[in-house]
């Protein structure tokens, strides 16, 4: 009995994704705000690898980020530098990858849960996400960031983050320093 279309496209896709996810080496920046000794642990032993559930969720995040830029692209703006890699000079192990830039400044890009959006909309950014986005503006020089948050179609918001003294990125300085 051949197998349906519908799990050989599933298939494709899973083994298209774990492609793309290569084996990371380094503590990632968008970790920066999870806690200390995970983050120590995933950059000494390396990180625990994906199930297929994680890695299609952030594949979805991928293709949602791509979706943004090209609605902005559509309204008039432009956006630079897609992917743009950043490297702590201290340590090469603490390297983060950069939605974009716009206009001034750097471009995150986060796609929420409608809860966790909600969430956002009340109380402000997530710290996760300030320290992510703290940790971009450090290492990539940028002053100011614009940074989107969004549920997949519903509205986005725009919340915008200003550079804080480098002593602000706590975990950091604990986990490249030593």
């Amino acid at each position: 009995m051949p197998i349906p279309m519908a799990v050989q496209i599933k298939h494709v896709i899973e083994d298209a994704v774990f492609e793309w996810e290569d084996d990371r080496r380094y503590l990632g920046m968008s970790a920066i705000g999870h806690c200390p000794r995970e983050l120590y642990f995933n950059l000494v032993d390396g990180r625990p690898t994906p199930n297929h559930a994680q890695l299609l969720r952030c594949h979805e995040g991928y293709l949602h980020e791509f979706d943004i830029v090209e609605r902005l692209h559509r309204a008039g703006f432009t956006v630079t530098n897609i992917d743009r890699e950043l490297v702590d000079p201290f340590d090469d192990r603490f390297r983060g990858h950069i939605d974009g830039e716009v206009l001034d400044g750097l471009l995150e890009i986060k796609s929420l849960n409608p809860r966790k959006f909600d969430l956002v909309h009340h109380m402000g950014p997530l710290d996760v996400h300030q320290d992510q986005i703290q940790a971009y503006m450090r290492y990539g020089g940028y002053e100011r960031s614009d940074f989107l948050e969004d549920v997949k179609q519903r509205l986005f918001q725009e919340l915008s983050a200003q550079a804080q003294p480098k002593t602000s990125i706590r975990e950091v300085s604990r986990v490249t320093e030593g």
